[in-house]
């Protein structure tokens, strides 16, 4: 749910769609759960099925890559 409804030429993602992405769409645990290139098919269809989120599904992909290259060892400290 956009809050103007005017076309824009170049789309910036919205809080609002990343939260709903986030908690509904893809939860987290399951984006902590599924192997990277899994998540990162289920985004690129969540992006076709549903176009209002297209612009938050990078942000996501990104912020879970992130998240892994942070933990990435962590186990042998």
């Amino acid at each position: 749910m956009h809050i103007t409804t005017t076309p824009t030429p170049t789309a910036k993602p919205c809080i609002r769609d990343y939260s709903e992405l986030v908690t509904t769409v893809v939860p987290e645990a399951f984006a902590k759960l599924v192997p990277l290139e899994e998540l990162q098919r289920r985004l690129s269809e969540v992006a076709r099925e549903k176009p209002h989120l297209a612009e938050e599904t990078p942000l996501y992909l990104k912020n879970e890559t992130r998240r892994r290259a942070a933990f990435e060892g962590a186990h042998l400290r």
